[in-house]
């Protein structure tokens, strides 16, 4: 038989199911003349007939695979719940103008402070100290809870008036009001509504149903006092320099957004108390070593800092702030950067008891704060920013957040 010079292909593709609907087999034989044809058709078969089991080998394989990395979960038991009995009801207000029973006494507001109450808040005391019940009330009369009084009263915050008539009648309320104004005031705040200093600085608790609008516009008000400063957060505004005016301050007791006022505490670190709770003196007096941390690198994370000052003295080996909320990296809030700072590696060149621990050290500091608005916060990975510091030399560091300060100085922010 006559044979012939040529090549014949073959493709053959296969899908078994949806996910190897990709998967093929390609065969290309090349067959010379026409009596190869029958050896041509055997091996065709053959590889019709062996393709599957590949596939079912290769999907077993996936499948012990799967089997292998599945998660075995235990099922654990509860050891169990058993009840516990209430606390009883006291029937006491605590307050700050004091401790009452509303049942027995009358409120006891001191004449002397501002004269009013509130037409969206009320306080409401009930027969148990069982939250639950509170809860209850306030799915069914749509009150807002805005915080708790001791023993077993709330402030809630009321749709209108009408709803303490009804709370009244209420088994579980045993008293009900509209709130005092002079509710609001701390009891040194009390104190200088006699005294009446010519300037004073107030810390503002604003009420947890606030909005981020009712926050802007409350700011908004406050701007408009006689004060030198004003700064509000979410939970907390702050008043620097406001002169006193019982005007003013009634307006503030009456604003419902405010939960609580105060006199702004002032808080005072230094250096040097640092440096004796440590016993720092102490420990280098035993040690008889000049260790002043000459040679170490640290990293701070903290609001902002003073890199002139003079107690750093060109210590400061980078300031970054990619980690920040902007990309200042001043310390215009509270000072507190600078203050850690300079307790850690401050010189003494402004006072000699108030050197840092280790005024030999150098650092890299990492700028948080917001400016403008005081905020404090990160952006991005904490593990980044510590990669960051390890990366340029620390291996010691200090991410000690923390609250308020008077001033911007290393010795007394």
């Amino acid at each position: 038989m006559q044979q012939l010079q040529n090549s014949i292909i073959f493709e053959n593709v296969f899908a078994h199911d949806a996910d190897s609907i990709n998967k093929g087999i390609k065969v290309a034989i090349g067959v010379r003349g026409m009596i190869d044809s029958q050896r041509f058709t055997i091996l065709t078969l053959v590889l019709l007939l062996i393709s599957p089991f590949s596939y079912m080998a290769g999907a077993s394989s996936s499948e012990d695979e799967e089997r292998e990395n599945t998660i075995l979960w235990t099922e654990i038991s509860p050891s169990g719940m058993f009840p516990v009995d209430l606390r009883e009801s006291t029937g006491i207000v605590h307050l700050s103008t004091g401790a009452f029973d509303p049942l027995l006494q009358e409120e006891l507001t001191p004449s002397t402070l501002p004269i009013g109450s509130s037409s969206q808040v009320a306080l409401i005391q009930l027969h148990t100290t069982d939250a639950m019940v509170l809860a209850e009330l306030a799915d069914i009369y749509s009150l807002s809870i805005l915080d708790h009084m001791p023993d077993e009263a709330w402030i809630v915050r009321i749709p209108n008036q009408d709803r303490i008539s009804a709370l009244e009648n209420e088994s579980s309320v045993r008293w009900i009001s509209p709130l005092d104004i002079a509710w609001r005031m701390s009891e040194d705040l009390q104190q200088a509504w006699i005294d009446s200093p010519s300037l004073l600085d107030l810390s503002l608790i604003l009420a947890p149903d606030l909005s981020e609008v009712g926050i802007e516009q409350l700011e908004i008000r406050l701007k408009d006092l006689q004060a030198g400063e004003v700064w509000c957060g979410w939970t907390q505004c702050e008043i620097w320099g406001m002169e006193w005016d019982n005007r003013q301050i009634n307006n503030l007791l009456a604003d419902d957004s405010i939960l609580y006022i105060s006199l702004l505490e002032k808080s005072i670190p230094l250096n040097s108390y640092a440096a004796q709770t440590v016993e720092l003196d102490e420990v280098l007096g035993t040690l008889n070593m000049d260790l002043d941390g000459s040679g170490e690198v640290i990293g701070v994370s903290d609001t902002g800092i003073d890199s002139s000052h003079p107690d750093l003295n060109q210590k400061i080996l980078s300031i970054k702030t990619q980690y920040g909320l902007d990309t200042s990296s001043l310390d215009k809030n509270t000072g507190h950067g600078t203050h850690v700072v300079g307790t850690i590696l401050g010189d003494g060149s402004g006072d000699s008891e108030g050197k840092g621990l280790a005024s030999g050290s150098s650092m890299h500091f990492q700028a948080l704060e917001h400016d403008n608005t005081g905020f404090f916060g990160r952006q991005g990975s904490l593990y980044d920013m510590l990669r960051t510091f390890y990366t340029a030399g620390s291996r010691t560091g200090s991410n000690s957040w923390g609250s308020p300060a008077e001033n911007k100085t290393v010795k007394s922010s």
